[in-house]
């Protein structure tokens, strides 16, 4: 595996601040990585019941490829925890744009610019083209 200079630094500082009796560790933000948020709500069970399979198999698929998914969790209870991990990865806005529209993918550059919004159900042939273009400009 490797890693970018500031994944480094953040591992580093991950590391130092656990040993020293931190109860707080780093989390990844992938930055260089291309990045797919699958935007989702637990009440939603139709069509997010339609996407999550796919979205897994997608996955499947793109594993050792240097692209990172999230699953961002919008239902009530949970979500100032996925509006945290949005904020952490550079993408908060676009997620609480998405949040009122669930199920949405979103496909990000290796910059964590937004790249492809797919929202609803999708072939997995679409969330692979979107996901290869960005991998591909990588």
């Amino acid at each position: 595996m490797r890693f970018d200079v500031k994944q480094l630094i953040v591992l580093v500082a991950a590391a130092t601040s656990m040993s020293a009796g931190s109860a707080y560790a780093a989390v990844p933000t992938f930055e260089g990585q291309p990045l797919v948020v699958l935007v989702y709500d637990r009440d939603c069970k139709v069509w997010c019941g339609q996407v999550k399979p796919v979205m897994k198999k997608v996955k499947e698929e793109f594993a050792g490829k240097n692209v990172e998914f999230v699953d961002l969790d919008t239902t009530e209870s949970v979500l100032p925890d996925s509006q945290k991990r949005a904020k952490e990865l550079g993408i908060a806005r676009y997620v609480a744009d998405a949040q009122d529209y669930v199920p949405v993918v979103l496909v990000f550059d290796a910059k964590h610019k937004l790249s492809k919004q797919l929202p609803g159900p999708k072939s997995k042939a679409d969330y692979e083209a979107a996901i290869d273009k960005v991998v591909a400009a990588k």
